[in-house]
């Protein structure tokens, strides 16, 4: 969900086209990602493994209490993560454009549109394969 603004509008508008809003979506999926490693213990090779993001000292900095090698581990979980994400992202909206499309047109011409008229334009959306994380 965090990334599918950023990649749409990507695959609409191009890498160049991205807009403000769609960037804070990569705000939003680092400090995620950088949860479900730390906080949560995800990922693939720090699995179920907790690390305290910060530790405040004595003069009320924050300072990091594991090693440099460990931060460079947790950097790659996130870009693992991240990268899975826009993939994922990426096909659920390919698979699902024409319903993307419409979406659009009809903000254009109501401006607003409730959860019924968002329902009903995307009836019969899919899930490919590529995107589920489960079978």
């Amino acid at each position: 969900r965090a990334m599918g603004g950023r990649v749409a509008e990507c695959l609409i508008f191009g890498e160049d086209g991205v807009t403000t809003g769609a960037s804070s979506d990569l705000q939003h999926i680092a400090e995620l990602s950088r949860q479900m490693v730390t906080e949560e213990g995800l990922g693939e090779k720090l699995r179920d493994q907790v690390f305290n993001s910060d530790e405040v000292n004595f003069f009320g900095d924050r300072a990091r209490i594991y090693s440099e090698k460990t931060s460079e581990e947790i950097d790659a979980e996130i870009r693992t993560l991240n990268r899975e994400a826009r993939k994922r992202a990426e096909a659920v909206i390919k698979a699902n454009r024409k319903g993307l499309d419409a979406l659009a047109e009809e903000l254009l011409e109501k401006e607003t549109l409730d959860e019924t008229d968002v329902a009903r334009i995307l009836k019969g959306a899919t899930l490919p394969a590529e995107a589920k994380l489960h079978e």
